[in-house]
């Protein structure tokens, strides 16, 4: 009987699949091509190589485009980590400065119907190589309340508002400091898209400083390495930072309230160390050797050494045994000159305020290890003097001479013969905010030995770059500005190589 039954279920499957088999299906299917959903076409784009900060435009070719249906979307993927991407911008052509990373990249252009929620779009492989910003001029200038960096390459092409315009980084609080180039040795953390990190070893940085804030970018391609609150191992609870420099192992000295911090190159992963121990109150100019620094405290009146960050010593005269060359006669530090023209030296002027009489006098003295060498000799200046007044000065090196400024008069005094000669005289209204004797290699290979002055206006700040004649400290006044820029700028930086 079940075997009967068994039989039966079987051939009432075999007449059910048979039936099916021959059903003819009368729907109506409609399928639509991709062109009738979405018509445009995009053109193929070629392989762009392009300088990191260079100008990228791109006008793709479109045809059956509406502007009034699709959107636009231009956005990269770096080939090393493909699960990550970078809007460039929304617009129908690409129009930017390329502020990405030296690197190999995928550019993707993807036009896009919102309504219906679909899209087409064409790919294009990027490389990017390291940015043509790189050696010439940088002026650090304040402007709408922001400090921002001006660039003149050797050949005369000016880029204008680095930060704001052509980096497009976090506006930098405060007035401008300073700013350096740091050629190598400079290391950096970097924490990759999937978590992981990686250390970038003997690269080279800029560090630009305010009184309030601070960015490191890499030289390479002007990408930001690091902002104010990674700069430290431990950030001040105070920031007024007042002086940045380094010696020629760049290893780089920050004075923040008098304390200094350092850096020293090739070690760590870029960050200042702790505050230095000790309780000195140190000028913003230090004196940088080849691998000395010194410092002049405010506190105790002494000169102070230090070498890659290690504990303070004041600096004594040998014969003497004497560390108390300022303090004996009661002298106060008004501006400690290093006599450099672009290179490191340790001789040194400095302008000070006699406490008992209120007479202002030039020390003049070196530095070699922890010795005064030579040890100071002091020379009254006359009451008459611009330069008691001024708080823009610099002085050579082969010259014993210290320039100032008087308002809208470069003036030089003779520390020998004490005497005040007006070199140039700028127009009304101009004011100068910078002084300093710098050396280089022109475009065509030739060197310079300028005095190089910025006077600031009321319609911007000029450059000039007077050569100097002779071993008097005399100049050729008749330069005229060789860049002009917005905002006030307060300080100018030679990179050479």
């Amino acid at each position: 009987m079940m075997k009967k039954l068994f039989n039966i279920l079987i051939m009432c499957y075999t007449l059910l699949f048979l039936v099916c088999g021959c059903y003819d299906d009368k729907g109506n299917y409609n399928y639509i091509s991709e062109n009738a959903l979405m018509s445009v076409e995009i053109s193929a784009i070629d392989s762009i190589s392009i300088k990191a900060q260079a100008e990228l435009k791109i006008a793709p070719k479109l045809t059956n485009d509406d502007a009034s249906r699709y959107t636009y979307l231009w956005y990269t993927v770096d080939k090393n980590y493909p699960n990550t991407r970078d809007t460039l911008s929304t617009q129908h052509d690409l129009s930017i400065n390329c502020n990405l990373g030296v690197g190999s990249y995928t550019l993707y252009y993807q036009v896009k119907d919102s309504l219906r929620n679909i899209y087409k779009s064409v790919t294009a492989p990027l490389t990017v190589t390291a940015t043509d910003i790189n050696t010439g001029w940088y002026v650090l200038k304040a402007k709408d309340g922001f400090t921002d960096v001006d660039y003149l390459s050797l050949s005369g092409d000016i880029k204008e508002n680095l930060l704001a315009d052509v980096i497009n980084t976090e506006k930098l609080q405060g007035t401008p400091v300073s700013m350096i180039y740091i050629p190598f040795n400079y290391n950096h953390a970097v924490t990759n898209p999937d978590g992981t990190t990686t250390m970038l070893y003997n690269k080279s940085a800029y560090h630009i400083v305010t009184n309030k804030d601070m960015v490191t970018l890499n030289a390479n391609d002007l990408t930001v390495f690091k902002k104010l609150k990674d700069e430290f191992y431990e950030t001040p609870s105070s920031v007024n930072l007042q002086g940045l420099q380094q010696e020629s192992f760049n290893t780089q000295y920050l004075i923040n309230n008098g304390h200094i911090h350092y850096q020293y190159g090739g070690q760590g992963i870029g960050k200042f160390n702790y505050q230095m121990v000790g309780d000195q109150e140190f000028c913003p100019d230090l004196i940088c050797g080849e691998t000395e620094v010194y410092g002049y405290d405010q506190k105790s009146q002494k000169v102070y050494y230090t070498e890659f960050g290690s504990n303070f010593e004041f600096c004594i005269d040998s014969k003497k045994k004497s560390s108390t060359c300022f303090s004996d006669s009661a002298f106060t530090m008004l501006k400690l000159l290093p006599r450099v023209d672009g290179g490191y030296s340790t001789t040194c002027y400095g302008v000070v305020k006699h406490g008992l009489n209120n007479k202002y006098y030039i020390a003049d003295f070196g530095l070699y290890w922890h010795y005064y060498s030579p040890v100071p000799t002091f020379s009254q200046i006359p009451g008459t003097s611009g330069l008691i007044a001024s708080d823009v000065m610099a002085a050579p090196r082969g010259a014993s001479v210290i320039y100032y400024a008087a308002d809208n008069k470069l003036m030089m005094y003779k520390v020998a013969s004490r005497v005040d000669e007006v070199l140039k005289t700028f127009d009304i209204g101009e004011k100068v905010s910078f002084i300093k004797n710098m050396r280089g290699t022109n475009l065509d290979g030739t060197t310079f030995n300028d005095l190089v002055v910025i006077t600031n206006s009321s319609t911007g700040y000029k450059v000039y770059r007077f050569p100097l004649v002779g071993s008097a400290g005399e100049i050729n006044a008749t330069s005229s500005a060789v860049m002009t820029g917005t905002g006030a700028a307060s300080f100018i930086m030679f990179r050479q190589n």
